[in-house]
């Protein structure tokens, strides 16, 4: 039977931690240690929505929240920094939804689809972003178009602050170089492709991935999306 439980990074035992890294790999098979050190070892505080079977981890996503003042959006906003989502091979189970729910309820209550807040993620799957969106409709840079640098500042700022070694350029991506360029064409159509074209398009038009004769690359090149939910703001905008 699953369970489903939260932790910090610090309190994951050594065989969470294996456990974990093993499935990172999966995914980004490109990874450097540093990469894998910074989400089980170091680097910026997270926490872990875990799904296990016994003592067996069958997914998990990252997650990290708190109160901030003076964003574009509104004076006061919870803002949730969406980490990465994995799942062991062969497991069937929904994890995006499911583990984003469960941290939602027990961080923001049973009513946080009507709490107002921020959502920010560094994403290379265009599966994941059409899921981003699903949850915040309106955000930068995929649905909105108008006050860039605004936005980009108060990124920047945000990263800086969580200690993360991200700076934005104008389409809002930056290079992770903790990340070899991967082949991902057997994976591509099952795990990455989105069902609306326009992401699929656009992930290649910025360099997220990368076309080499019949081959497609992941390249390390992420896109930071940052969406605005409140449900009682009929003019949503950068104020």
């Amino acid at each position: 039977m699953i369970h489903l439980i939260e932790k910090s990074k610090k309190d994951l035992d050594e065989k969470e931690k294996e456990q974990l890294e093993r499935i990172i790999k999966r995914y980004y098979k490109g990874a450097k240690q540093e990469f894998l050190d910074q989400r089980l070892r170091d680097g910026p505080d997270f926490h872990l929505v875990l799904q296990k079977e016994d003592d067996e981890i069958q997914a998990a996503s990252f997650y990290h929240s708190q109160k901030k003042a003076g964003s574009p959006f509104s004076k006061h906003a919870n803002i949730v920094h969406f980490g990465i989502s994995v799942k062991k091979e062969g497991y069937k189970g929904n994890v995006i939804w499911k583990n984003g729910s469960f941290y939602a309820r027990k961080n923001f209550g049973r009513s946080w689809l009507f709490k107002s807040g921020i959502g920010i993620s560094a994403i290379c799957n265009p599966k994941v972003l059409e899921n981003f969106i699903k949850l915040f409709p309106f955000n930068y840079p995929f649905s909105k178009q108008d006050d860039f640098p605004k936005v980009i500042e108060f990124l920047d700022g945000y990263f800086k602050e969580r200690n993360m070694n991200i700076v934005l350029d104008q389409d809002f991506c930056f290079h992770d170089n903790n990340l070899y360029p991967t082949d991902i064409t057997q994976e591509y159509d099952r795990y990455y492709r989105s069902k609306n074209e326009k992401i699929n398009e656009r992930f290649f038009e910025l360099g997220l991935f990368e076309k080499h004769k019949e081959n497609i690359f992941l390249t390390g090149k992420h896109m930071v999306i940052c969406g605005y939910r409140n449900m009682f703001d009929f003019n949503k905008g950068v104020k």
